[in-house]
């Protein structure tokens, strides 16, 4: 008995692709950031695919608004995306490109935070210290004339 319905009309069984071990088709191996092996349509040949990876145009926004605290996009790879290619000819399988995990998105969190933060506690360390400064370098008598001097005017 044969395991393939009746071809429709125009079509014949020789157009029914070709099974393996067991009469199944293997399918091929999802695209991911490793190299797959392939066999090229264009050049017929089974090799690994190159993998050429690439920043997103997300990743180069985020460097762009964030500055050097957006070179995480560099170092995780939810930012980034990975194209497959024939080793042999260059035919382009497709690429993949990798969901952001939750611990880049807590970096991303995170350094958006110091890019906020960290310049508004410099700022408060800053004027905390001149104030410290003028305090203890300025006489408390020299502040009073200074006070009672500028009292006389009103």
């Amino acid at each position: 008995m044969n395991p393939y319905p009746p071809p429709y009309p125009g079509e014949s069984h020789q157009m029914l692709p070709k099974g393996g071990p067991g009469g199944h088709v293997p399918v091929p191996e999802p695209l991911q950031k490793l190299p797959v092996s392939r066999v090229c349509p264009a050049c017929h040949q089974q090799s690994l695919t190159t993998v050429l990876v690439k920043l997103k145009l997300t990743g180069w926004a985020l460097i762009l608004f964030l500055g050097v605290c957006g070179l995480i996009a560099c170092c995780q790879d939810g930012w980034k995306q990975f194209k497959h290619k024939c080793s042999y000819c260059g035919f382009s399988f497709g690429s993949y490109e990798p969901p952001l995990t939750t611990s880049e998105k807590v970096s991303l969190a995170g350094a958006v935070c110091c890019l906020f933060l960290v310049p508004i506690i410099i700022v408060i360390v800053y004027l905390t210290t001149i104030f410290v400064f003028i305090k203890t370098t300025i006489p408390d008598d020299a502040y009073d004339a200074w006070t009672d001097s500028h009292n006389d005017y009103s």
